[in-house]
Formats: C-alpha cells, structure tokens, sequence
C-alpha cells in the first residue's frame, strides 16, 4: 500500500510541477501598445511554449520572437541612426522571455528603431503589415 501511495504522490506532484501555468512562467509578456499619444492603450498578455494569452495572434507572435536575434537588445549607447520619424507608435514590453527579465519600450522615432519595429510588428502592434 505505502508503495501504490507513493508512486500516486510523485505522479501527482509531477503533474503539479508540470501544470500549464508553471511550463511558460520563463516565455511570458505583457504587451501594451498605444497607436498614438491621444489612443487608448490596449494591454495583452502573451505566453509561449505553448502560445497563448490574450494577444490577438499568440501563436505567430511566438514564432517571430523565436525567429528574431536578441529580439529585447537595448540598443548600444554610440548606435548611429537615421533621424526618420516613422510614425508614434508606442509598445512596452514587460516580462520574461528565455528566462530573462524584460522591461523594453519599442517606438518609431529613428531609423533604428523602426527597424527594431519591423522585425516584431506583429508581436508589438498586434497586427502584421
């Protein structure tokens, strides 16, 4: 009896360890995105491994910050970039993704920045272009 009891213990507790909450607490954001100074921010939650939350495309969006290099890389102090203004869209992105802190705001303002922008659209915006 003391064996069947523990055998129960450990599955139950691997079980426990394992839960969905628990497999994604390294793969989880939250995203808030503001198409302008004056629009209403709109927050979603985004988990990966496996893809969920509230963002619109979970599952997408995983894929793009898998495919992307250091996707939340603060940009080098001496970066040099072109003065374009693309635009005042405005993402913070807070969290943890590979088991990394993430604290990160995204905007259009430079040339390196919106090509930083481009390379999450969909994971910042919600929407691909």
């Amino acid at each position: 009896m003391k064996k069947k009891l523990l055998s129960v213990s450990v599955i139950g507790l691997f079980l426990f360890a394992t839960s969905p909450a628990d497999a994604n607490a390294n793969y989880r954001l939250t995203i808030t995105y503001q198409k302008s100074a004056s629009a209403k921010p709109v927050t979603w939650q985004l988990t990966c491994r496996p893809a969920g939350g509230s963002h619109p495309a979970p599952k997408s969006a995983c894929q793009e910050l898998r495919m992307a290099t250091e996707p939340f890389r603060k940009p080098p102090e001496s970066e040099m970039c072109t003065q374009i203004f693309g635009g005042a869209e405005v993402t913070k992105v807070t969290g943890r993704w590979a088991g990394n802190r993430v604290n990160r705001t995204f905007t259009r303002t430079d040339g390196c920045e919106i090509a930083r922008w481009d390379q999450l659209q969909l994971t910042l915006s919600g929407k691909s272009s």
